[in-house]
């Protein structure tokens, strides 16, 4: 569920890129490139992968979408395996500046940039090109996913929040 969540957050971040273009029902005029990092593991494979051959983490429906409709071209600077080699990898990369645009980091990891001064405010970005129903959607939960991102009253991060019916824990009873 981690995993998906993680995906879900690289996703809403990219939409909240696109929402201008997309309210305008409009490309962007030139391409716009955005560039990630992110883990990996074998359920992806498994799952998705097993079943289209011919697409690729950087080549699939998402990117081509992205590129065809809006003009935004999707970049991955690394993607590692596991999500012990992503928090090395990161904070090797974190260590000499070198950020992502779009990462996922923990709480902790995103007080420690906002400490650093390596990440900016995005109280007036998510205000702006966030739609309602994103807004909705990232309050359903409550604040407490903006809480843990928030520093001095000002938004750093972009919290991991889905649906609650995406995400509740169920619990069943077997007849036997």
């Amino acid at each position: 569920m981690k995993k998906f969540l993680s995906v879900v957050s690289l996703l809403m971040a990219l939409m909240m890129l696109c929402t201008s273009a997309l309210a305008n029902e409009q490309k962007y005029d030139e391409p716009v490139t955005v560039h990630f990092v992110r883990s990996t593991d074998d359920t992806l494979d498994a799952n998705y992968f097993s079943q289209h051959p011919d697409k690729t983490m950087t080549d699939n429906l998402w990117c081509d979408l992205f590129r065809d409709e809006l003009n935004i071209n999707v970049e991955y600077d690394w993607i590692v395996k596991s999500g012990d080699e992503y928090d090395q990898k990161l904070a090797a990369e974190l260590a000499v500046g070198a950020i992502p645009e779009f990462v996922n980091v923990t709480a902790l990891q995103a007080k420690q940039l906002y400490e650093a001064g390596l990440i900016m405010p995005l109280d007036e970005i998510y205000n702006e090109y966030a739609t309602e129903q994103t807004k909705r959607v990232m309050l359903e939960t409550g604040t407490s996913p903006f809480d843990a991102v928030t520093f001095d009253g000002q938004l750093y991060a972009l919290p991991v929040v889905g649906e609650t019916l995406m995400i509740a824990d169920l619990l069943w009873i077997r007849t036997d």
